[in-house]
Formats: structure tokens, C-alpha cells, sequence
């Protein structure tokens, strides 16, 4: 008895954003060649990818590597299929000794993503003009939310900026990584900055932002929350 065509989803892995890679492999373990088409659909309805395969090898073992982008999915779970057929001709017959079907499920559950934090309103305190004889350095004190109810994050303050008119005197200063747990504000975030007897005189353009992830070993996205304003550094 031939036995059929196995196929079996290796990988189902959430990208960063809302995008799935899913890979379906084949393996032949018939006595000889054999031809075979491999869909991966979505809940029996949508069809993400198909392809065929001819004369693939005893003990061969091929792949079918897709996308899914799930954006704009409502929450709940999906089910994934990756199934392998064989070829049949015009009448229906099969042009190869697969004589049944072999499918794997898996599930998907696809959650409500994490929302961005958020500088409070009007929450961005510093001095508007620094005197340099009192003080060299710049302090900003920011006010950071956290929307979400359930989900902790990591975030980075940031702030940056140039003199007016562009000197090429320019600064960057950021914080260390800051846990901000569900539904937390943190009021205290202190950045300093240090600036040189050069800069006397000038008027300084800044922004300030917040970049933020799940995890302190990945803080990839920027939120859309900005602050700007500006100082003079006097003698």
C-alpha cells in the first residue's frame, strides 16, 4: 500500500506589526515521484497560497512559505489549514499513486495588539531660559501614560535638538529603559543635559519623543506622541 504525501505547517510565528509567516512542508514517502498541489487557507475559506509540485522525489521534501497579514482582523482565533492533494487530469483521474489527502491544522489567536504611550498633556517642564553663570546643564521633567489595562511596557524618553539659525551645535539625550506598567503614569522622568560656554547666546529648537516594546531586549516602535518647545542659554 503507497503510502501518501505528509505535509505539516513547520513554522507559525507572529512578525513584528500584524504580519504571520507561515510555512507549510511537504515530504513525499511513497516508493516513487509523485505530483501534488499544497494550499494554506484561513478558517476553510480564504486561500493564502497554492502550489504544485511534480516529480518530487521519494523522500523529498519541498516548502510553502507564506504571508498573512492579518490587519484589520477582528480578535479571536483563527484556524490555519495546510493541505496536500493529488493531481488529477481533466477526467478526474489521479496521474500519480496518492490516493488520499493529508491535512494539518493549527490555530492562530490573534490578540488585541498593544497601544502606543503617551506624553501627558502639557506635561513637559524646563527652563525657558538657562543662565549659564548660574548653570550649565538643561533638565526636562516629562509626564509618560501607559493606555493599556492589562499590557506593561518599555520605553525610552528622547530628546533632541539644534540651535536657531542651525549652527551645527546640536544635542541628544535619552533615558535608560523604563518599565511603565498597564494603566501607569510616571510624572518624575528627569533628562539632563550639559551645554558649553559656545552656545551662549543661542535659542535652542527641541523634541521630545518616546520609543517603546513590550519586551527591555526589543523597544522598536516610536510613538506618535510629541513634544517640542525651546530655550535661550544666556550669559
Amino acid at each position: 500500500m503507497q503510502s501518501s504525501p505528509s505535509i505539516s505547517i513547520l513554522t507559525l510565528q507572529l512578525s513584528l506589526g500584524t504580519r504571520v509567516n507561515i510555512t507549510a512542508g511537504v515530504s513525499n514517502l511513497s516508493s516513487q515521484p509523485e505530483n501534488a498541489t499544497v494550499n494554506i487557507t484561513v478558517d476553510n475559506t480564504t486561500l493564502l497560497a497554492k502550489k504544485e509540485y511534480l516529480n518530487l522525489a521519494v523522500n523529498g521534501q519541498a516548502s510553502l512559505s507564506v504571508t498573512w497579514d492579518t490587519f484589520g482582523l477582528s480578535v479571536g482565533s483563527y484556524q490555519i489549514e495546510a493541505r496536500v492533494d493529488p493531481i488529477r487530469n481533466s477526467v478526474g483521474q489521479s496521474i500519480e499513486n496518492v490516493t488520499s489527502n493529508d491535512v494539518t491544522v493549527a490555530y492562530f489567536e490573534l490578540v488585541q495588539p498593544a497601544q502606543q504611550p503617551s506624553f501627558a498633556a502639557n506635561k513637559l517642564s524646563y527652563s525657558h531660559h538657562l543662565s549659564f553663570s548660574q548653570t550649565s546643564f538643561q533638565t526636562w521633567t516629562v509626564k509618560v501614560t501607559n493606555p493599556n489595562p492589562s499590557i506593561d511596557l518599555w520605553i525610552i524618553v528622547e530628546i533632541g535638538g539644534r540651535s536657531e539659525p542651525p549652527s551645527g551645535s546640536g544635542f541628544f539625550t535619552s533615558s535608560h529603559p523604563i518599565l511603565l506598567r498597564a494603566g501607569q503614569t510616571l510624572s518624575n522622568i528627569t533628562l539632563t543635559t550639559a551645554f558649553t560656554s559656545s552656545d551662549v547666546g543661542s535659542r535652542l529648537l527641541f523634541s521630545a519623543g518616546i520609543a517603546w516594546g513590550e519586551s527591555s531586549r526589543s523597544i522598536p516602535f516610536i510613538s506618535s506622541s510629541v513634544k517640542t518647545g525651546s530655550f535661550t542659554i544666556a550669559p
